[in-house]
């Protein structure tokens, strides 16, 4: 309840940009759950901006259109969630024998191989790159969904420049 006061006393003097720092800390799952739902409606009913620093990625996801990942100091990453989800591909691949040892495909953020699977998460996904993958001939090639927070977890692994270059 205090968290909720707290956004509504800040937005009573009608700023245009409120900026909340893990403002969901430390509050049970139907507090945050509360406080996420007034600063959509926040958001939604007056037009404002509110920049939300967050380490709980699924409260981020909930209500950000657009996101910001800081690595290492660096914003790697800043586009509409969206976009995001869609530039940042996770693929399960299957071939006959062996997985090749190199895809030839620019922004892999990282790769596995297990017996004739291989797993890699790729950035700024597009269709020349499917179509390079398919040169390939892998027997299946599934999709794994992601999550902001996956995506964050791939983004910090390693320095990725790689997103901001399209």
């Amino acid at each position: 309840m205090r968290a909720a006061l707290n956004l509504k006393l800040a937005m009573a003097t009608g700023p245009e940009l409120l900026i909340l720092d893990d403002p969901t800390l430390g509050l049970d799952t139907v507090a945050r759950r509360q406080f996420l739902e007034l600063a959509t409606e926040v958001l939604q009913g007056n037009g404002r901006t509110i920049v939300f620093s967050s380490h709980i990625l699924s409260d981020v996801e909930r209500i950000a259109e657009r996101v910001g990942i800081l690595t290492g100091g660096k914003l790697v990453v800043d586009c509409q969630l969206e976009e995001l989800k869609k530039r940042v591909k996770k693929l399960r691949l299957i071939f006959k024998e062996q997985p090749p040892g190199d895809l030839h495909l620019k922004e892999i953020i990282s790769h596995k191989i297990q017996g004739r699977e291989l797993t890699v998460t790729v950035a700024n996904w597009n269709q020349k790159k499917q179509a390079l993958l398919d040169t390939f001939k892998p027997v299946s090639c599934s999709e794994i969904p992601m999550t902001l927070e996956d995506i964050f977890i791939e983004c910090t692994r390693v320095d990725q420049e790689s997103f901001n270059n399209q």
